[in-house]
Parts: C-alpha cells; sequence; structure tokens
C-alpha cells in the first residue's frame, strides 16, 4: 500500500514538472500578438492640439512568449510618446507622424521588435492655446451603513479647474465633472483625493489632475424638541392655536439633531384651515421631521 502511494506520488510530480517543461518551451518560444499601450502626443509649447488622438495604440510585436506576456499584462511602463516640438510641421501647424515615427517614440522591452501599428499613420493639426477656469462637478454615489447617513453633501477643493486647449473646443466647455466617486458601507468621516475626468484629455489639458473630497458621515439619531412655538401664518386677530405649542421629533446625524433647539424649527398653519389641522414643520436642512405631538392642532375665535 506505501509503494502504490509513492507510485502516485512520483507519478504527479511527473505530471507537474511535465507541465512546466511544456509552459517554459511554450513561453520561450518567439510569437507574435497585438498589444494596445497608451498613446500620449505632446504639442509645442503655448499650442493646443486641434486633431483627436486615439487613447492607445495597437502594436503588433514579435518576442517570446513570455515577453508578450509581460507586456500584456504585467508591464506598465510599454508606451508610446509622441512629442511634436521634435518633429518639422509640413505647412506650420500640420504634422504627419507615420509608423517609423511611432516605432521610434515607443517604449517596449529590450529584443522585442514592431511588426506594425494600428494606427499606421496620425496626422495631427495644432492651434494657439486657449485658456479658461470652470467650475468642478463633483459626481459621487455614497451608500452608508445601516445605522448611519450622510450628513449634508461632500465638499471639495478646489472647486474650479483650469482647461487648456484649442479655442473651438475650450468655448464649448461651461463645466469640467470629476470621475464617478463611489463609497458602500460608508460609517465615519472620510477625505479622499478624487481624480478629474479624462475624458478629453488627448485635446485638453486640465489643472489640476485631482482634488481633495471631505463627506461626514454620522451615526442616525433622532431627539424630541418640546414646546415648540405653533405660529398662524399670514397672522390674523382674534385667532388663536389650541394648543400653542407642540412636540416634534426630529431625525438626522447625531451631532445635528443634538444641538437642535425650538428656535430652529418653524411650524405654522393656515388660518383658512378648518377642522383638526396638521402643523407644517420645517426643520434644519439634513435633517428630518418624524412626527409632531399632538398630530393636530385647532382654531379658536
Amino acid at each position: 500500500m506505501a509503494r502504490r502511494q509513492l507510485h502516485i506520488g512520483v507519478l504527479i510530480a511527473c505530471l507537474f514538472i511535465s507541465a512546466g517543461l511544456w509552459v517554459y518551451v511554450t513561453l520561450s518560444r518567439v510569437a507574435e500578438d497585438d498589444v494596445d499601450i497608451p498613446l500620449t502626443v505632446k504639442p509645442p509649447a503655448n499650442q493646443a492640439l486641434l486633431s483627436a488622438v486615439p487613447r492607445t495604440v495597437k502594436i503588433r510585436v514579435r518576442g517570446s512568449g513570455m515577453q508578450i506576456l509581460s507586456v500584456k499584462y504585467l508591464n506598465q511602463s510599454a508606451s508610446c510618446t509622441v512629442d511634436l516640438s521634435r518633429f518639422q510641421p509640413s505647412d506650420g501647424s500640420s504634422y504627419r507622424i507615420d509608423y517609423d515615427d511611432l516605432v521610434r517614440n515607443t517604449v517596449l522591452p529590450s529584443s522585442m521588435r514592431i511588426v506594425s501599428t494600428n494606427p499606421s499613420v496620425l496626422n495631427l493639426t495644432t492651434g494657439d492655446m486657449v485658456r479658461a477656469t470652470v467650475p468642478i462637478e463633483l459626481r459621487y454615489n455614497i451608500s452608508c451603513r445601516p445605522g448611519f447617513e450622510l450628513v449634508g453633501t461632500p465638499t471639495y477643493a478646489p472647486r474650479e479647474v483650469e482647461v487648456r486647449g484649442s479655442r473651438d473646443f475650450i468655448e464649448q466647455i461651461t463645466a469640467w465633472h470629476t470621475e464617478r466617486l463611489l463609497l458602500d458601507d460608508v460609517y465615519q468621516p472620510m477625505e479622499l483625493t478624487v481624480p478629474v475626468s479624462d475624458s478629453l484629455m488627448t485635446v485638453l489639458n486640465v489643472v489640476p489632475h485631482t482634488i481633495t473630497v471631505a463627506i461626514d458621515v454620522q451615526q442616525t439619531a433622532e431627539v424630541t424638541v418640546r414646546q415648540v412655538p405653533v405660529q398662524l401664518v399670514p397672522a390674523r386677530p382674534g385667532i388663536s392655536v389650541v394648543p400653542d405649542r407642540i412636540s416634534v421629533t426630529v431625525q438626522g446625524g447625531a451631532s445635528v439633531v443634538a444641538n437642535i433647539t425650538a428656535d430652529d424649527l418653524q411650524c405654522t398653519v393656515s388660518p383658512v384651515a378648518k377642522g383638526a389641522i396638521t402643523p407644517i414643520v420645517v426643520a434644519p436642512e439634513g435633517t428630518r421631521v418624524l412626527r409632531v405631538d399632538p398630530a393636530y392642532v385647532r382654531l379658536r375665535e
């Protein structure tokens, strides 16, 4: 029985060794494959790109399987950067970047060869740079842990960004939004760095690239405020409210509701209402009225 277990162990070891050798031999062979790498085009000083530039360039590379695997999934440094200040324009503001230019400006692990690029040619146009300052719009979706809540709206700084680019693009921009901030199960205040959107980064430059966002999350609490005066709006001589004071239960963030007094609540009824009247209560921003006691009042002449 022991000898049979030994044979099984040897067989499993041989299988692993064989598989390892097969993987090594396969990845050592020369192969070709397509790889998408980031493409960056830098315009000359005080110039802006008028042409749309793709975010990536697809290159067909030849190298060992290990090298190709590394470039596709592991190596984040592979890129193509074209600095137009190093090229001569064809007619003052137009540039033609051909296959050889793209290859020369592509960074890849040594001994790998570029077989082709897609696109193979870039026709680019530049123009005078225009700057504009626009407000930032924060996009967010925040979910709190049960029993907690977001108090107010998130605050952020700076509130504006400078957008640089061609006049045709700049004149269409009235605001610049951030990447969407997604948070779940939040139970405490947080401060985060959020990038601005890069949707037009191929033709525009936005400064700064990030903003700082602060969110106030507190435990949900409720408090009952007593002796809240009920006001007749508009006032009508000879008419009074019975009872003229009520209790109001308010819910919100713990530190917010803890400081609420009767002066912070506005409770009104209309002088033309009849019968049992439900008072209208306005609570401070970020809080909610849960109930009033008594639930109804009446008018007495």
